[in-house]
């Protein structure tokens, strides 16, 4: 299978991320190299579409890795990101995996990725539809997943994600895709 992989945003520029006990660009940059390392090993094709570090805007940022993934004919999209609530939804814990409304493909990768995560003691928050119109979702010419582990502002969650690290995470997220 051929997998495009994007760590969500950057370390410099407009792209940061969220933070709050822990800085998302963090969390995901070691999760999503280990999600790499475990498929390349299992003779998967896997692109890291990820963009240079050059002080990109969001919107350059997110058309950098739906260009790549679409140009190479990926069967998967997977944009690795850690969750922060916003002002009404404060106080939030577990995992959730996003997909484009219309697809199928795209929904049974959600809802098998979602399902390993919340093994590893993280609540289940589910697959989750497409409500936003997220780029990376509607622009992707293939399945697409945006995969949102845990709350990096949520005590509980954190703690979790301490304790396992982000092999485990990587290990959810290969276990659901290949499932």
């Amino acid at each position: 299978m051929k997998i495009a992989i994007r760590r969500g945003h950057q370390r410099t520029g407009q792209d940061i991320g969220a933070q709050a006990l822990l800085k998302e660009i963090d969390v995901t940059d070691s999760y999503y190299k280990e999600v790499i390392d475990i498929l390349k090993k299992l003779g998967h094709e896997v692109l890291d579409v990820t963009p240079p570090e050059a002080n990109r805007t969001v919107g350059n940022s997110l058309m950098y890795g739906i260009d790549k993934a679409n140009k190479w004919g990926a069967n998967l999209f997977i944009s690795c990101h850690a969750n922060k609530a916003y002002n009404k939804y404060e106080g939030e814990l577990g995992c959730e995996v996003i997909y484009y409304p219309s697809s199928k493909k795209g929904k049974d990768y959600a809802i098998k990725i979602e399902k390993e995560l919340s093994k590893l003691g993280f609540k289940s928050r589910g697959a989750k539809e497409d409500k936003r119109g997220l780029a990376e979702l509607r622009l992707t010419n293939m399945a697409a997943v945006i995969i949102e582990p845990f709350f990096i502002e949520a005590t509980e969650d954190v703690k979790l994600y301490e304790r396992i690290g982000a092999k485990a995470i990587a290990k959810a997220i290969v276990t659901g895709i290949l499932r």
